[in-house]
């Protein structure tokens, strides 16, 4: 019997020992795996609010194009802010760190819908709701946000793809670390296991 309370106190002893060790460990993996959580949801959100906005000046220059083709007659001042709102559309894409040439080729072709007939002064004509002008910008506006959710979409799961290549080559130092201090855990602990406590 004393040899068995003996055996279990040594045991107990290596136990306590060895969560010492652990604890930290796992609390700091613990805090790194939820700061990369964080971190990468931070990041789609950030892309979730670029490509909203985006939509929505998308949204305001389709109803300002419609405006400008259904007016009776032609509005210089409306003509302008089209076309300025347009630049700043395509000055955003460009600005960003999004490499998306789909949406730039959309951008152009929504530019010419509503700019390339009808919309100098000398030939103005006022268009119905349903002309094939109207239903082009409508068309090409809708290709334009197809094309920014499309960029979502694949801006969010190749940032997915990158994030583990990259964390893989960040913390594969950390790991090889991480491997060498559990071998000299274990070590140290079969060590002090053949100790005799008496």
């Amino acid at each position: 019997m004393l040899e068995i309370l003996q055996h279990l106190s040594k045991h107990h002893v290596e136990y306590r020992l060895l969560g010492t060790f652990i604890t930290p460990i796992l609390v700091i993996l613990g805090w790194i795996i939820v700061n990369n959580q964080n971190n990468k949801r931070e990041d789609r959100k950030e892309l979730r609010k670029f490509i909203d906005d985006l939509i929505e000046k998308t949204d305001q220059l389709e109803i300002l194009s419609v405006d400008f083709h259904t007016s009776k007659k032609y509005k210089a001042a409306l003509a302008a802010e089209i076309l300025s709102n347009h630049t700043k559309i395509t000055a955003q894409l460009g600005r960003s760190r999004l490499q998306c040439f789909q949406c730039f080729d959309a951008s152009i072709r929504f530019h010419e819908s509503f700019s390339e007939e009808n919309f100098a002064s000398n030939n103005f004509q006022k268009q119905l709701h349903n002309s094939d002008l109207i239903n082009n910008i409508h068309t090409q506006a809708d290709l334009m946000r197809d094309q920014l959710e499309h960029l979502f979409y694949n801006t969010a799961r190749l940032t997915k793809i990158q994030n583990l290549a990259q964390r893989f080559s960040k913390y594969q130092e950390a790991i090889i670390i991480f491997m060498a201090y559990l071998g000299l855990i274990s070590f140290i602990w079969i060590v002090l296991s053949r100790i005799p406590l008496t």
